[in-house]
């Protein structure tokens, strides 16, 4: 089973959802369908006091409808990588970001995956 990171970029966020895995504006039309074990890493070492960011992890149960299955709140200064935890998914996943407030952010982030 291979391990790639070939889901990475730079992105600044904002009040939109951002998907990372599709980098683009979050669309819960257009979910990953890919099956794979996947962990997301998210640099908000720029993140600076008042600022306050959501990061979520999204996927179907049996062809349903795609929801948040878990949810993080990062605020103020970040001193270390937010690391999501490993999760096996298959149906219509997607790691997403948005500012609640504060200022925008360009951030480093990659969806790595064993498929």
């Amino acid at each position: 089973m291979p391990i790639s990171d070939t889901l990475k970029n730079t992105a600044t966020i904002g009040v939109t959802e951002f998907s990372l895995p599709q980098n683009a504006a979050y669309s819960a039309a257009s979910p990953r369908v890919d099956d794979c074990i996947a962990q997301t890493f998210v640099d908000f070492s720029a993140m600076a006091a008042g600022d306050e960011y959501l990061v979520a992890a999204y996927e179907k149960a049996n062809a349903g409808t795609q929801a948040p299955f878990m949810r993080w709140y990062l605020s103020g200064v970040q001193s270390e990588l937010f690391v999501s935890p490993m999760f096996i998914l298959t149906e219509g996943w997607d790691f997403t970001v948005k500012k609640i407030a504060g200022t925008d952010r360009s951030i480093k982030w990659s969806v790595r995956q064993v498929t």
